[in-house]
């Protein structure tokens, strides 16, 4: 399978909003109205290349206590998919797919939502990309390994190195984050709002709170994924801070990933997500998945002291 989209609309926006626009939302939701009733009653399956992937059992944990909007979840082997396509089912994937733009080619990768189209609907047909109705997407950001992987890739993800565990080729992935992106996804959706690529979702008052927060930083990816290094080299973290009025720490994936399935306790982090060139930056609530403050900063690798030094500023009004 393919990932090459015929959707010219949402090519030129994407590429328009890389350079163009002060925000940008990771998520994206594609019908106004209409979903919960069309998707409540069906069941929901997470297409995975082996149900054995490491850490299966707690990734399917958080879908059971988090995605209940459905009647159900469990995992589905990609290779059987073509005898599983069900009408007003649910499937999740995690999907590439490339944006042709002259001699560039950019590569977006989400956490997709979908529902098949009713041309899918018909035993032994080969399901394609093109028989997904898009229902919704969070954006996430890989390394250049996986991005490799997709250029080449013809067969839904079955040749990757990386199951739906990801094996460490996809940036603030884990159970923990799972669980903020299906709470972002369920509140947009059981809410009817349609949202767009350049949704404003910053809670200013929220925000404001954060002077008695401490905000963490996952430090493991981003030196993993050269966020905190720049030509072999590792960045001054002291000066990346040093504008920096709030509460922040640095801690590892483990750790974060922790914090964040603990329910009893909110906890607030920063999350950091180059895709398809623009880099978007946000705190995210742990107990309800809402991003309280998103920036878009456009095509830069690196986090840089500016990004921060927003932060501050919104934090201190």
């Amino acid at each position: 399978m393919t990932f090459y989209y015929a959707r010219p609309l949402l090519f030129s926006l994407l590429l328009f909003v890389c350079f163009s626009y002060p925000a940008q939302a990771q998520l994206e939701t594609f019908y106004s109205r209409g979903i919960l009733d069309r998707i409540k009653n069906g069941n929901t399956h997470v297409l995975v290349n082996d149900t054995s992937f490491p850490r299966a059992a707690e990734f399917l944990d958080v879908f059971k206590k988090n995605w209940t909007i459905t009647k159900s979840v469990s995992f589905l082997k990609k290779q059987d998919l073509n005898e599983n396509v069900i009408a007003n089912d649910t499937y999740f994937i995690l999907e590439p797919y490339k944006i042709a733009a002259g001699h560039s080619t950019v590569v977006i990768f989400t956490l997709n939502l979908f529902t098949p189209k009713d041309r899918a609907i018909k035993k032994g047909r080969k399901f394609r990309a093109q028989d997904e109705d898009w229902l919704a997407q969070i954006q996430l950001g890989i390394d250049r390994t996986a991005i490799g992987e997709v250029y080449v890739d013809t067969d839904m993800g079955q040749s990757f190195s990386f199951d739906f565990n990801g094996n460490k080729h996809i940036f603030n992935w884990s159970p923990g984050f799972l669980k903020s992106y299906l709470q972002i996804i369920s509140a947009a959706i059981t809410a009817d709002k349609k949202i767009g690529l350049t949704h404003e979702q910053t809670n200013k008052d929220q925000v404001a709170k954060l002077k008695n927060q401490t905000i963490y930083i996952n430090a493991d990816d981003y030196r993993d994924g050269g966020i905190f290094t720049r030509d072999g080299h590792s960045l001054d973290t002291l000066k990346l801070f040093k504008d920096v009025t709030f509460k922040y720490k640095l801690i590892s994936n483990e750790e974060l990933d922790k914090k964040i399935l603990d329910d009893k306790t909110p906890t607030f982090y920063l999350l950091s997500v180059l895709t398809g060139g623009c880099k978007m930056v946000s705190v995210i609530n742990s107990q309800t998945g809402e991003q309280i403050y998103l920036r878009f900063t456009g095509a830069t690798w690196n986090l840089k002291p500016g990004d921060l030094k927003d932060l501050s500023k919104q934090i201190e009004k």
